[in-house]
């Protein structure tokens, strides 16, 4: 286990040497139902993510399909930040799979790794389509990794959504008085 952040600081683009090691306590790690081995997982993909090339891309995306098919999520989803750094147009679509297919709030225990992992044009444009709807959790978690991780111009797309919930507010109100 290592602080990501420390690893995001480092100079270097990847470090090949890392596949061949990473692939494969991903692939053991990932049958496993014990919490344990699921968040030493999920760092391992957080690791794949900042420093592996694109030559593990097609084995880690055989590795995330099957766990999705067992139920293994957690397992799979920890590899979307990696996929989204090599093939955002494949990568993109699976991540909206996952969230059109979680309760309202489970958003948040996705997306802040993902983001803090890789956050690009792409991922911007997933959480701008969050904040425009009307689930309040997915709004204010789009909200949140938008400011916390976005380009300067999504503050003015954050601050139009809470201009127009306000003013949602303020008809319910005026509604409900009549």
């Amino acid at each position: 286990m290592v602080d990501y952040e420390i690893l995001r600081s480092l100079r270097d683009a990847t470090l090949p040497e890392t596949d061949a090691p990473l692939l494969e306590q991903i692939r053991r790690l990932s049958s496993s139902t014990r919490s344990f081995d699921v968040n030493v997982s999920e760092a391992k993909a957080s690791l794949a993510a900042r420093y592996a090339t694109v030559g593990i891309y097609q084995s880690l995306m055989e590795l995330y399909h099957r766990a999705a098919r067992s139920g293994r999520w957690k397992h799979a989803l920890a590899c979307s930040a990696y996929f989204a750094r090599y093939n955002e147009n494949e990568a993109l679509p699976l991540i909206e799979q996952v969230l059109a297919g979680i309760e309202p709030g489970q958003d948040f225990n996705f997306l802040p790794d993902l983001t803090r992992l890789y956050y690009s044009d792409g991922i911007d444009a997933v959480l701008r389509k969050r904040l425009q709807s009307e689930e309040l959790h997915a709004i204010r978690t789009a909200a949140w990794l938008m400011s916390k991780y976005g380009p300067a111009g999504d503050q003015q797309v954050i601050e139009a959504r809470l201009e127009r919930w306000r003013k949602e507010c303020a008809e319910s109100r005026r509604g409900g008085a009549d």
